[in-house]
């Protein structure tokens, strides 16, 4: 499994439909939303929401923001 985090203010502006639960399968926090995933719904979320990888970090293609992070959990 695969837990992403996200930044409140950009869940609204991402595409959730590659995710088993789409939207409903983020859990609120103060800043952000989490989620766990397994691999191949976090390569479609990358792919549905033009997303690229550093280290950690979940930027967006297009202007490089910072949205979020991801880790592999044991979960």
């Amino acid at each position: 499994m695969i837990q992403i985090e996200l930044d409140k203010e950009y869940v609204n502006s991402l595409f959730f439909e590659g995710l088993n639960k789409g939207k409903h399968q983020l859990i609120q926090h103060n800043e952000s939303c989490t989620a766990h995933v397994t691999e191949s719904e976090f390569n479609q979320f990358i792919k549905d929401n033009n997303l690229i990888l550093y280290k950690n970090i979940l930027k967006q293609y297009e202007d490089g923001e910072i949205i979020g992070s991801f880790q592999t959990s044991e979960k």
